[in-house]
């Protein structure tokens, strides 16, 4: 597994020049501007170093690369547990690197006063980051090793047509069947931050781990 991170990072070379504006992207935000835009620009970056995880099974399969890729000694399910600990590594990192970047910026423009600006920051940048990746990349990575790069991006609009529909759909029939929504939204709110950082961090867990079992049965019944 530790040859194919190498093989990813060695892709992730060849794109340095795309990463740099990014970074540099990151940098322009966390001077010119502050607050919600501090959290932007950090969901940003993890969201793009995680979908270049996308981009890497791109590459794996352009000119039938995949067939030779698999005469090596590596399972279908090592290549899969590879690509979610690659999107881990890339957005974790790009996360917490554009924090760090933040943050000083933030001190130095006395943007953050006291500690509590920080903690409220950094929930909601990071968690923010992570949610957001999570979902895209649980549901990216399934769709790129069935369809491919076009034709999982149709899919992919597909299926958040099919994701709004439902909660559209949900919200009417709590209308209907008279739920107190404001009564559970305000109940929501008033759990304790520990409590529904245990709960989402529970979801997450679970999304993506559904996730990866469905990617290792789709690369099981894959013909290169």
């Amino acid at each position: 597994m530790m040859a194919l991170l190498l093989k990813d990072l060695a892709l992730l070379k060849q794109q340095k020049q795309f990463f740099l504006v990014m970074a540099g992207l990151v940098v322009f935000y966390s001077f010119f501007a502050s607050g919600a835009v501090f959290t932007f620009a950090i969901v940003y970056m993890g969201i793009m170093m995680g979908m270049f995880t996308l981009s890497t099974i791109s590459y794996d399969e352009y000119n039938n690369g995949a067939v030779f890729l698999f005469t090596l000694p590596i399972s279908r399910r090592e290549y899969v547990l590879e690509k979610y600990m690659f999107a881990a590594i890339m957005s974790a990192g790009s996360t917490v690197a554009a924090t760090a970047v933040c943050l000083g910026v933030g001190y130095a423009k006395e943007i953050f006063t006291n500690g509590t600006d920080v903690v409220e920051f950094l929930a909601g940048s990071i968690g923010g980051a992570l949610v957001t990746v999570c979902l895209m990349l649980s549901l990216m990575i399934p769709l790129q090793l069935k369809f491919g790069a076009e034709k999982s991006r149709i899919v992919w609009i597909g299926a958040l047509l099919g994701i709004a529909a439902v909660v559209f759909g949900g919200a009417k029939l709590m209308q209907l069947l008279n739920v107190d929504v404001g009564g559970l939204i305000n109940g929501a709110e008033q759990a304790s931050a520990a409590t529904v950082t245990v709960v989402l961090a529970v979801l997450l867990v679970g999304m993506v781990l559904v996730s990866c079992r469905v990617s290792m049965g789709i690369m099981e019944k894959k013909e290169f």
